[in-house]
């Protein structure tokens, strides 16, 4: 089966890999690039398709390899750092712009871009992952069914392996009134109904702060990971510590302490993810609802790619755009192993 040009850069990383994986199954040719072509060459496989190897220092040598693209996809991260150069390429060869990005600095940072993008005639949807497709169409579910909404709480109950840092971060953020809002590092915790149990949860700063409030417009959104009693101490007692040289060394044990433990609950044996949305009303009227996926790889694999192929066979809006607003709330639903409740 043909298919219009889909370039994937960072081929040899692991959602890329698996990304490719599933195009081979559908005969479905794809674009394989990144710096290393003796694993570019080796992950492109059977698959059909051609291989391009280039870095991103000279912007003419990534021009020259996106001619006859339609969709990039960058699955190589991280994306403060592979962005840039390919989200300028596109602006110039007028090719739309996929990422795997969960950084909302960099998300907003394409979004500050509007103008360019659209005068470019392009669009750019920097938010194709596990943790954006799914928030982002539960978000717009539940502002579709509570039209009025003022506050939108997404809780990552598990498989937010993304997040395990963002909560060390010296900068967590919500979004306040429409604006970007500094909040202390575990500060704040809740206890959510996860399955059959209560966890605790902390905000954290993730790319949803950004996507959800484009496809939705509530004005208060937070989003929290779960958070085991002693990750929360830590990082209160990180955020604390005056900003020193002198006690650097000992905040960074206590946080890769904290780290550690975040990733062994990240990674469990138990591969499935559960996130709940929460919209309130003026009144104080909520409306809940759950969704459970497979492994997150597997997910972001398969949405990176149904978005990849509907952009280059013609679904698009020319700008900045996210994934629920672009193909609407029940997107997810299409996704395998996926169910909302």
């Amino acid at each position: 089966m043909s298919t219009p040009q889909i370039l994937v850069y960072g081929a040899n990383g692991r959602i890329a890999r698996l990304i490719h994986a599933l195009a081979a199954e559908r005969g479905i040719p794809l674009v394989a690039a990144g710096r290393n072509a003796q694993r570019i060459d080796a992950t492109n496989g059977d698959g059909g398709g051609d291989a391009r190897i280039f870095g991103l220092s000279t912007p003419s040598t990534i021009d020259d390899c996106l001619e006859d693209i339609k969709v990039v996809l960058n699955c190589a991260g991280p994306s403060e750092a592979t962005g840039p150069a390919l989200f300028d390429a596109c602006l110039r060869r007028g090719v739309d712009y996929l990422d795997l990005s969960d950084s909302v600095h960099v998300v907003e940072a394409f979004r500050s871009r509007d103008d360019e993008i659209k005068e470019a005639q392009i669009m750019v949807l920097p938010s194709v992952g596990f943790s954006a497709v799914a928030g982002d169409c539960l978000a717009l579910h539940l502002a579709e069914r509570l039209p009025e909404a003022r506050e939108l709480d997404l809780v990552f109950c598990h498989g937010r392996a993304d997040a395990a840092h963002d909560g060390h971060d010296a900068e967590t953020f919500v979004r306040r009134e429409h604006r970007l809002v500094h909040v202390a590092a575990g500060g704040e915790a809740r206890r959510f109904a996860c399955g059959d149990e209560l966890r605790l949860a902390t905000p954290t700063t993730a790319v949803e702060l950004c996507t959800t409030h484009v496809s939705t417009n509530i004005p208060n959104i937070t989003v929290w990971r779960t958070v085991t009693q002693v990750e929360r101490w830590t990082m209160r007692a990180v955020a604390a510590l005056p900003k020193t040289a002198g006690i650097g060394k000992g905040a960074a044990a206590l946080v890769r302490m904290s780290r550690d433990l975040a990733a062994r609950r990240a990674h469990s044996p138990d591969p499935t993810a559960t996130i709940i949305a929460i919209a309130t009303g003026p009144a104080g009227e909520t409306i809940a609802v759950r969704l459970e996926t497979l492994d997150t790889a597997v997910f972001t694999a398969h949405a990176a790619l149904q978005i990849a192929l509907r952009v280059a066979k013609g679904t698009r809006s020319v700008g900045f755009a996210t994934p629920a607003a672009l193909f609407g709330p029940d997107f997810v639903l299409t996704l395998p192993g996926v169910k909302r409740t």
